[in-house]
């Protein structure tokens, strides 16, 4: 809207009657800028008081008169935001502005609320990923910590305060350099930096080990762009594999304790509190004339009750007669020596008897 010295309109554009909804019936050229302000005070724009209006109106004209008014937000009652702004010309004229940025402030309103919500999002997350015990680092495209949880300072004994989110990847290898397996000779750690650096960059997802900490590494993309962020975690292991070390030890016990059975020429068994069998060896699967497997099975398996209880003690240990077979009893006694001597041998471990 031009106006001229007297603030008269002199020429008014489309564009200005579309962002006040009103038309040349409204306002026309000759009309004062007053009645462009009653027109939008009735049509509920100002989100001014009956009581203040008159002191506002002469504000607003007092302003214009002035001279120049640098752009500034001028927002509606309607939910509208303008751009409003004043241009002092010759001969007392002004050029009033408006510019409307309602859609504008909208989306500013939209991601000002993605941001809030993406910053209470990122808040959980980081309350979540330090709770695990798994050590995480997330890296961005150029190797740059954007995350680091508390496992992977606990993992690697770095200080928090002496490394944090925002340092190189580089940087977290020297810090951990004094536990990595690769940190004795410069030579050697130097090119095991460049490796991992390399291998980070290279897009590869294999599992790697150091030591006792297992580490995959995974690619974060985000959509379309080339924005790329690298998420790599190590678990610490060493407790599983102390495990399978003193399994592995105990397996190869009892293999030489069951070889060691197997080669007494005497029947020997195991049965555990229920006295059902838990292992035999060869010499008495030889002599006892019944499937080979007795694992999980009782004498009741084989005999009729009232042959399975004479097999038993008062206090529920076999008897030392062994039932063998329908025809002969072979009653297994103490004998000191004599290859072949068939002898009883009570061995206790735990609830199991070794007869």
């Amino acid at each position: 809207m031009l106006l001229d010295a007297s603030l008269n309109a002199q020429v008014i554009n489309r564009a200005f009657y579309d962002i006040w909804k009103i038309g040349p019936a409204d306002v026309s050229v000759g009309s004062p800028f007053r009645a462009l302000m009653d027109v939008n005070r009735h049509n509920g724009v100002y989100d001014v008081a009956e009581h203040q209006w008159e002191g506002y109106v002469a504000s607003r004209l007092a302003e214009i008169k002035a001279g120049d008014v640098a752009p500034r937000e001028l927002a509606r009652r309607d939910g509208c935001t303008m751009i409003y702004s004043v241009t002092a010309l010759s001969g007392g004229q002004r050029l009033v502005c408006y510019y409307d940025v309602t859609e504008m402030k909208n989306r500013e309103a939209d991601l000002a609320e993605a941001k809030d919500k993406a910053a209470e999002l990122f808040s959980n997350l980081r309350r979540m990923v330090d709770s695990m015990s798994i050590g995480i680092v997330v890296l961005d495209a150029d190797l740059k910590t954007e995350i680091i949880n508390q496992a992977f300072y606990d993992l690697w004994r770095i200080d928090r305060l002496e490394i944090t989110e925002g340092s190189m990847f580089r940087d977290l290898m020297e810090a951990s350099r004094g536990i990595d397996a690769h940190g004795m000779a410069d030579a050697e750690w130097q090119a095991h930096i460049a490796n991992r650096e390399t291998e980070l960059r290279s897009g590869r997802t294999e599992i790697a080990r150091a030591g006792t900490l297992r580490r995959p590494r995974h690619d974060l993309q985000h959509g379309a762009a080339a924005w790329r962020q690298i998420l790599v975690s190590y678990v610490d292991i060493t407790d599983m594999k102390d495990r399978e070390t003193e399994l592995a030890d105990a397996l190869e016990k009892s293999k030489l304790a069951e070889a060691v059975i197997n080669g007494v020429r005497d029947p020997v068994f195991v049965k555990d509190s229920e006295l059902k069998f838990v292992f035999a060896n060869r010499a008495f699967s030889t002599c006892w004339p019944r499937p080979r497997s007795y694992v999980g099975k009782s004498d009741r398996d084989f005999f009729s009750d009232g042959e399975a209880m004479r097999s038993r003690l008062p206090n529920g240990r076999c008897s030392r007669r062994a039932k063998l077979s329908n025809s002969r009893r072979i009653r297994i006694s103490p004998a000191p020596t004599g290859p072949g001597s068939c002898a009883r041998t009570a061995y206790r471990r735990r609830a199991a008897r070794i007869m």
